[in-house]
């Protein structure tokens, strides 16, 4: 057992630091709708599986799905009301927000296709993202201020995040630590870490006034945007104590929305301070996604939303129809990636 694993969890960190380190192509699946033409991918675990919201007639509406073995299943199909998924594990527990009948939004979870609403008394609330412990983060509103929480053991906890002003949690790792963002003054957000342990790290900016945590790997490595010196927001990665800019390719405005183990991130980027294109990051660099693409592919990628520990990802962006649709972005082995296998296969059948 301990050969089949060791060799499992090798393969896969040698082909993700091949996929890091140079170009790599995608193969690009579009995930469909539920039948409104619109859709988003927000959320993929390391099983594949896939979380977002997509609309299911004429009307504007968000309703919730799981895509799962080619197929969008609706997570609320007598609902009405709208609903959304942002977050997904790899055993399938989803996390998002519904909206209720008396115009509340609350934080809930589904688990085998069940919602269990996570703040059932409140009055406003959002689950952004969980880990594959099942503990959950996100914002409640407690007495008119949004605070982040963290969902553990049935129990939901506001957290004091060094500050009275708002506050939202917007990822969680492994080892429970959150990030996501505090005000410090009003109207001032600063991207914070808040560890299992209560301690609480401001992350500061890069120069600016703003920053906003996005997404935390098991690594403790942080990404978001912030505002530079001039103005400009700028995708960020925070390695140890050190905020770094991760550019915008030509000058204008991006951000950050996810990082994997292998510090392979994703997010978006605007060429013209108004219109965006998906990137991703390889040897630490903002290459855009749309020219990884494998030929003759007749989509537009607008935006990167997360990225899981086999590298593929997901997002969404205009498909050859001119509508918005949530795709899934699948590295294609190199062909030095299949020389590698058939090696460590080889290696795998003798140690046997």
């Amino acid at each position: 057992m301990c050969v089949k694993v060791c060799f499992v969890v090798g393969l896969i960190s040698v082909l993700s630091f091949i996929t890091n380190t140079r170009a790599t192509t995608y193969r690009l699946t579009s995930l469909g709708d539920l039948g409104g033409g619109e859709s988003r991918a927000l959320g993929i675990s390391n099983s594949g599986d896939i979380a977002g919201w997509a609309h299911t007639g004429f009307e504007e509406i968000h309703h919730a799905y799981r895509y799962s073995n080619e197929t969008m299943y609706h997570l609320n199909p007598n609902d009405t009301e709208p609903h959304e998924a942002y977050g997904i594990n790899a055993r399938g527990e989803i996390v998002g927000r519904v909206s209720t009948s008396d115009y509340r939004i609350h934080a809930g979870v589904w688990r085998d296709n069940i919602l269990t609403d996570i703040d059932p008394d409140g009055t406003r609330s959002s689950a952004n993202s969980i880990n594959e412990n099942g503990s959950i983060t996100g914002d409640v509103d407690i007495n008119g201020v949004q605070r982040v929480f963290r969902y553990s053991a049935g129990v939901l906890s506001p957290i004091h995040s060094g500050t009275i002003l708002r506050s939202s949690g917007k990822a969680i790792n492994n080892h429970e630590t959150i990030a996501g963002y505090s005000e410090i003054t009003l109207g001032q957000r600063h991207a914070f870490t808040y560890s299992a342990s209560g301690e609480t790290n401001d992350l500061g900016t890069l120069g600016g006034q703003e920053s906003v945590a996005q997404g935390i790997n098991d690594r403790d490595d942080v990404i978001g945007w912030s505002h530079t010196e001039t103005g400009i927001q700028e995708a960020f990665v925070y390695y140890g104590d050190d905020m770094q800019s991760l550019g915008s390719l030509d000058g204008h405005s991006s951000a950050a929305n996810d990082i994997n183990n292998m510090r392979q991130i994703v997010g978006w980027y605007s060429p013209d301070n108004y219109d965006r294109r998906a990137f991703v990051t390889v040897a630490d660099q903002m290459v855009d996604l749309n020219l990884l693409l494998e030929p003759n592919t007749p989509w537009l990628l607008v935006e990167a939303t997360a990225i899981n520990e086999l590298g593929q990802i997901v997002g969404f962006g205009i498909d050859p129809d001119g509508m918005d649709r949530a795709f899934l972005l699948t590295p294609i082995p190199t062909p030095a990636s299949f020389l590698l296998v058939t090696a460590l296969l080889s290696a795998l059948r003798r140690r046997k």
